[in-house]
């Protein structure tokens, strides 16, 4: 008789331990996304500043003009660096991330992180990139 229920009683056995470790996995999951989205600066962005110490001005985005003057090159030439690298970029199957001027673009306009092309101009420097 024992052994007739021994299916059953081991099925449930693994059933509730699947469900139970389900739960456990999820919450930790929710946990870990909610982390990561508090340091990325999404829900609290000034807590995010305040604790990092970076200045406010160091995370605001740069418009096209002011990326331009801050590389002392006029906005035609970023536009045109950014066509050319963008043409190169689609050729290529991988690259490294700061071999191209990062931007985002916003409602159709360019958007430059201060930060972000500072890494672009030292990777670019390090790696003796040309750019006509």
């Amino acid at each position: 008789m024992i052994r007739k229920y021994t299916g059953l009683i081991g099925s449930v056995i693994i059933g509730i331990c699947f469900v139970t470790g389900s739960f456990i996995i999820g919450s930790g999951m929710k946990e870990r996304v909610e982390k990561t989205v508090t340091v990325m600066g999404i829900p609290a962005a000034s807590q995010n500043q305040q604790s990092s110490g970076v200045a406010s001005d160091e995370n605001s985005l740069l418009s096209k003009s002011e990326a331009a003057q801050y590389l002392r090159i006029t906005e035609d030439e970023l536009i045109d660096m950014i066509v050319k690298q963008m043409i190169e970029r689609n050729s290529l199957t991988s690259y490294d991330t700061y071999r191209f001027i990062p931007y985002i673009k916003i409602n159709g306009e360019y958007k430059f992180s201060k930060d972000q092309l500072n890494k672009w101009i030292n990777y670019a420097m390090t790696s003796h990139y040309q750019y006509p």
